[in-house]
């Protein structure tokens, strides 16, 4: 090597370490790939580079207007993507803007309180949820803002895996997939794994961490959840719509609607006998002191019983002198895996006893409202 060269290479090295780097925090990183040129690699790469291309222009065409893609702020993303576990988007449409007319930002959720925040999340089920964002809401408000990185979001409460990458993603840019059941089947079918164990759940990831550096993230993210809750859904999916036919293994194999295999669930069945006791215009309502119902109000109850056993409890516990009204038609309360199914009797109370004031009230109809229910106490309530 020439002097000449030598002085070259060192001026260079010069440049490029005085060189100022443009900040680049919140684009997506650029992927880096090593090929060699003709081999199986270079061609598995290219055949994902075409496929990702493909998705995203799917998604930018065929995308739905959800009401939080209006502006992705984190606030947006954080509140829309914790609605939608283990609920549909269907469902999650109204209430999502009744939640942002009543808290319209992080700030007036922070000065909310817990009962005001479960009353709005009134049947959207796992409650646990909604206290979560309270106490998320009261952290970020003193810390003036949401973090960017998963590893600082998964420390709120509240906040898994799956949500922190979405906010990151989708709200900072950042290239972190997402993992939910939906993505989770797209790729089962996309790499034809019938079941799903831990070595195949780290290709689905490996797979996901390439593919989300090939374009933006939160577009990226956003595509495959809405090609599992639209295309590639549990049953009979509609493939000849799928921007990832042409690379779908099942969907070649012809057993798509096989895979991956599903695990039927195992549900708690029980019944109880609920009671509208009810003073004129009041209503006896209870406290729930449950874990999962923790915070709700509901009407007493007891294990279903006959006609007797009713009126012993309700002496015993909840009344001295009563007349039973009528009874409704009989609804199913469902959360996590219990299938409760509530008998509801109506009886008019005559001669109160004392109850504890922290576990019992009498709420006047009008106020009712105010109170957070389960939605389908809110229906036995509304019979009345």
């Amino acid at each position: 090597m020439t002097m000449r060269s030598h002085w070259m290479i060192w001026r260079i090295s010069i440049w490029r370490s005085e060189r100022k780097i443009p900040e680049q925090e919140n684009r997506p990183a650029l992927p880096v790939f090593i090929m060699k040129k003709g081999t199986h690699t270079d061609k598995k790469q290219t055949a994902w580079i075409h496929t990702v291309k493909k998705l995203t222009a799917w998604f930018h065409t065929e995308k739905q207007a959800y009401p939080w893609r209006r502006e992705r702020t984190p606030y947006s993303v954080w509140i829309s993507e914790i609605m939608l576990q283990q609920t549909t988007v269907a469902t999650v449409i109204p209430r999502y803007h009744q939640w942002m007319e009543k808290f319209p930002s992080l700030e007036a959720l922070a000065k909310s309180n817990e009962q005001e925040v479960l009353r709005e999340w009134e049947g959207l089920g796992y409650y646990s949820r909604a206290k979560n964002i309270l106490k998320t809401a009261v952290i970020l408000n003193e810390k003036t803002g949401f973090p960017s990185t998963p590893g600082e979001l998964t420390a709120l409460p509240g906040i898994g895996p799956y949500t922190a990458a979405a906010i990151s993603s989708i709200a900072f840019g950042r290239p972190h997939p997402v993992m939910d059941a939906n993505v989770k089947r797209v790729f089962c079918r996309f790499l034809h794994f019938k079941t799903l164990n831990s070595e195949q759940e780290r290709e689905i990831t490996r797979t996901l961490n390439t593919w989300i550096r090939m374009t933006e993230p939160g577009p990226f993210n956003e595509a495959v959840m809405e090609l599992g809750q639209r295309i590639c859904v549990k049953k009979n999916p509609s493939c000849s719509f799928c921007p990832l036919g042409d690379g779908c293994l099942a969907y070649k194999r012809g057993d798509q609607n096989s895979i991956p295999e599903v695990k039927s669930k195992k549900y708690r069945a029980h019944e109880s006998s609920v009671f509208l006791l009810t003073d004129s215009r009041k209503l006896l309502i209870k406290q729930s002191r449950g874990n999962l119902l923790k915070g709700l109000w509901l009407l007493p109850k007891v294990p279903h019983t006959d006609d007797k056993g009713r009126e012993v409890f309700i002496k015993k516990h909840l009344a001295r002198e009563f007349s039973l009204v009528g009874e409704f038609k009989p609804l199913i309360h469902a959360y996590t895996i219990n299938r409760e199914r509530l008998y509801p009797f109506h009886y008019k109370v005559i001669k109160k006893i004392h109850l504890p004031a922290e576990e019992y009230r009498w709420v006047e109809k009008k106020s009712l409202s105010r109170y957070p229910f389960p939605s389908v106490y809110r229906k036995i309530i509304q019979s009345w």
